[in-house]
């Protein structure tokens, strides 16, 4: 990397120099000599140099952004080509690569963890809702819902709708608290033992329940 940037910075200032000294050069053709094609000339020149070096700034500076904004945004589908632009941005493109694949490979073990988790969750015989701080549900199993007769749990609030007493015994349950619950969902008794785990996701405290029904188990 310290030789990459080192590379760089010359590029940059061998860049510079050139306009310097074609600029110098065309203030003594102008001051000095009556000629008409060579300042001409010698214009052109400063305004290529002038734009190589722009392009090569800006370039540079597209492909960091691109890569920041990539990792910023969480999606790793975009790759460097390794173009003709000289040394430094074969470095500069393979380095990027380099990085992006490694995110990919954290990405895709990070999808097949989470796979693996809903696989699981879907497929155990006990009700399983986790809830922020704030209310919202963000897992409610198909045990869970067949077991409170819902469709759907977008909050964990809206579990007053099936019985008040469960709502009130699933947010007031102290964490690692474990009780035996009788409650009425849709005219059928239900024997439940409730569990409660909290934990913290991206600073933010978030609950676990669990729930066993003891007479279908």
């Amino acid at each position: 990397l310290l030789a990459m940037l080192r590379e760089f910075r010359w590029n940059v200032v061998i860049r510079v120099l050139i306009i310097v000294v074609l600029a110098l050069v065309f203030g003594y053709v102008i001051i000095n000599k009556s000629w008409f094609f060579t300042p001409l000339v010698i214009g052109i020149l400063i305004a290529v140099a002038a734009w190589n070096l722009v392009y090569y700034l800006e370039r540079t500076n597209k492909d960091v952004t691109q890569f920041i904004l990539n990792i910023k945004q969480g999606g790793f589908t975009t790759s460097f080509p390794d173009t003709r632009r000289g040394r430094t941005f074969k470095r500069l493109s393979e380095a990027l690569n380099d990085v992006v694949k490694e995110f990919q490979k954290l990405d895709l073990e990070k999808e097949t963890q989470r796979q693996y988790l809903e696989l699981l969750t879907n497929s155990i015989p006990v009700g399983i809702i986790t809830y922020r701080s704030n209310g919202d549900v963000d897992v409610c199993n198909p045990y869970a819902k067949n077991l409170l007769q819902v469709v759907r749990l977008a909050r964990i609030g809206e579990l007053r709708q099936r019985s008040k007493k469960l709502y009130e015994v699933c947010t007031q349950l102290n964490p690692g608290e474990r009780r035996l619950f009788r409650v009425l969902i849709d005219n059928s008794e239900r024997q439940l033992v409730i569990q409660k785990r909290q934990l913290m996701i991206s600073n933010e405290t978030s609950y676990i329940v669990i729930l066993q029904d003891l007479k279908s188990e």
